[in-house]
């Protein structure tokens, strides 16, 4: 089917995914551009915004970086020679092709591109996109030819798909065409796109957009027309302030700002035909109160010393919360050292403290949203609980009362990679007694808490680990989809159906545990050797970092994170290289699979590109860094900072502080 999406989103696409092509290839021009930052030319009501602030010194700061080492690596140009042509030939195939490839976009900018999606409001136009608009900058100054021979190539592809173009002018005199792209089937609508470039004394800035009337709206405020932009918002502004550079650190080179539930909506209007969603999960967030996220925005910087890249990332929220947002609830964490039984050759660690009963506590707006029946979440409760026929569960009495503040994430991985290499242990911790006789008493509630809910459940299977001289029950929870024959992606289909995921749970050793597989618990089922990650020193090296962001920018530290990226990146890379990320568990395969399954409900399908040209990973693994991550309450919201770190001492100190 065609969409109106997939004009813009391809437009974007090659723009900002061309303008990173200028990482590997060499600059052009040396002019000093002066066009204004993009966030001034664009509408207060923007609800998207991403920009790379200046091409040419991203290119720079990249190669300072252990990262930027991969593009002088000669074993990947083959992969890379080979995807490129890939996606070009993606493109050419399609009903919207442009007629350009990555390679058209060397050499554009030496300065800011930037994307945007913008609520137009009451200067919105009716025959277009409702009230919705999308729009690429690209500061071309000095580069003439290279935009004429760019525009030369999208009017002869769209010429010969029979587009209508016709020259276009803003009424700030700036020059462009637009093209009236006709559908493939009567009653659709047609694709417009306009492409504009304006000169003034500042510099030239190119524009494509779908609306006519943002690219007037951009063209007027870069020839100085006054406008409310997104500077002046002051959600954006907020967000800005927050995640700014410190002093004596490079400038950002990356910013990015979202308001999310104002995104979707405005996304919608691109839907054709435009889709009955029953419940509407925009209409439930809103009614929910969730619509107290109004902005999350961030910065990057990049080459900053022992910091491959540093990004600071804000969440601006509306207080006091309402509704579900009182879900939200994360207590300040006294505690984010790894516990004895993380082990050192873990893939990452996470932990968060959150009041798990105050989340249940509020669900309650959400559930009843998407059951369209008020008041339903109480009666599920209460009917768990006292209907003769049921579990006979009082879960918020048996379960959520009991459980603790901290969660703790393990991912992990198993080799060689298979389908379902990706492990994963989520440790919710449960109140520890005055004892550990009272402990002991509160795991055999929850575990006598678990039987009764799971007992008569076709979907859930108990099994056990041996564990010394005893045996631990665990029950095995399955979730499964049906799958049609005629559907394209058969990956993972036994007889029809489809695991969508599966999870086994147990409680022991002071948590309630949930992992992707037996495999997964019994590897934190004993205290680990060596001392655990708390002593590895990668681990002791990013935690003495994060120490020394708290007292200044995370004050109110809720959440820690470690991740070894190139453990990370493992399996997925031998899958992808091999042909097989189709079906696989890891999060990149659902994901994966997710996109296939909805393209399959449209009656498209999805091309996976070739990874058979990727080098071996020990190639690339050399270029991959440990990252860090915390998070932290905030006065508008929640905070994070998280980097890549460049060296790793041979042996850390014991870490400072945080992380008691």
């Amino acid at each position: 089917m065609f969409s109106r999406l997939s004009t813009r989103w391809r437009i974007a696409a090659l723009i900002v995914c061309g303008s990173g092509a200028l990482l590997t290839g060499s600059s052009a021009g040396e002019a000093q551009a002066a066009v204004p930052a993009a966030e001034t030319l664009i509408p207060a009501g923007a609800r998207a915004f991403v920009s790379v602030r200046n091409t040419k010194d991203i290119e720079a700061a990249v190669k300072k970086t252990k990262f930027g080492g991969i593009f002088k690596e000669e074993s990947l140009k083959p992969f890379v020679t080979d995807v490129r042509a890939q996606i070009d030939a993606r493109i050419a195939e399609s009903q919207s092709s442009l007629g350009l490839g990555i390679e058209d976009f060397k050499n554009l900018s030496d300065g800011e591109v930037a994307f945007t999606v913008v609520d137009l409001g009451a200067a919105a136009t009716a025959d277009f996109h409702g009230a919705t608009g999308t729009a690429v900058l690209v500061d071309v100054t000095g580069h003439d030819k290279e935009l004429a021979a760019v525009r030369g190539k999208i009017t002869a592809a769209l010429g010969q798909k029979k587009a209508v173009a016709a020259a276009f002018k803003t009424e700030a005199g700036a020059a462009g065409i637009r093209y009236d792209i006709p559908p493939p089937k009567e009653g659709h609508p047609t694709v417009v796109m306009v492409e504009v470039a304006h000169t003034t004394p500042a510099g030239i800035l190119w524009i494509v957009s779908d609306s006519p009337t943002l690219t007037g709206i951009i063209s007027a405020a870069f020839a100085g027309q006054a406008m409310p932009s997104l500077a002046q918002n002051e959600t954006f502004q907020k967000l800005m302030k927050r995640t700014n550079a410190a002093a004596g650190e490079p400038a950002p080179l990356v910013v990015g700002y979202a308001d999310p539930l104002g995104l979707a909506a405005a996304l919608r209007a691109y839907q054709f035909p435009p889709k009955k969603i029953k419940p509407d999960p925009l209409k439930v967030a809103n009614d929910a109160g969730l619509n107290g996220i109004l902005g999350v925005g961030g910065q990057a910087v990049v080459a900053n010393g022992d910091l491959g890249t540093l990004l600071r990332v804000g969440v601006v929220t509306k207080k006091p919360y309402e509704k579900a947002m009182q879900m939200f609830a994360f207590p300040v964490g006294a505690d984010f050292v790894p516990q004895p039984w993380v082990r050192q050759d873990i893939v990452g660690y996470t932990t968060l403290h959150w009041d798990t009963m105050q989340a249940f506590d509020n669900f309650g707006p959400i559930f009843d949203g998407f059951l369209e029946q008020a008041g339903i979440w109480k009666e599920v409760v209460e009917s768990l609980k006292t209907d003769p026929d049921g579990p006979q569960v009082d879960v918020r009495g048996e379960f959520f009362s009991l459980l603790g503040t901290r969660l703790t994430l393990i991912a992990d991985k198993k080799l060689p990679p298979a389908l379902d290499s990706s492990q994963f242990c989520l440790a919710i911790e449960i109140k520890k007694g005055a004892n550990a006789a009272e402990t002991e008493a509160t795991e055999k509630k929850l575990t006598e808490t678990l039987s009764k809910a799971f007992k008569g459940d076709p979907s859930v299977e108990k099994t056990e680990i041996i564990l010394g001289n005893g045996k631990l029950d665990v029950w095995k929870i399955t979730s499964t989809e049906e799958v049609p024959p005629a559907a394209a992606n058969q990956a993972g289909v036994v007889n029809g159906v489809r695991v969508v995921f599966r999870a086994y749970v147990t409680v022991h050793n002071g948590h309630v545990l949930i992992g992707s597989d037996l495999d997964a618990l019994g590897k934190v089922m004993a205290p680990a050797e060596g001392g655990g990650l708390a002593l590895s020193p990668d681990y002791v090296a990013v935690t003495n970092v994060l120490g020394k962001y708290i007292p200044t920018e995370a004050s109110q530290p809720i959440a820690l994170g470690f991740n070894r990226s190139d453990e990370l990146l493992r399996v997925d890379y031998e899958l992808f290289k091999a042909g097989k990320m189709a079906g696989s568990q890891t999060l990149l395969g659902r994901l994966f699979d997710l996109v296939w399954r909805e393209a399959e409900k449209e009656g498209r399908t999805i091309k996976a590109l070739d990874g058979s040209k990727l080098p071996p990973f020990e190639k690339i693994q050399k270029y991959l860094s440990p990252t860090g991550m915390i998070i932290s309450n905030s006065e508008d919201g929640l905070f994070l900072l998280g980097f890549t770190l460049e060296k790793i001492p041979a042996a850390a100190a014991a870490p400072a502080a945080p992380p008691k």
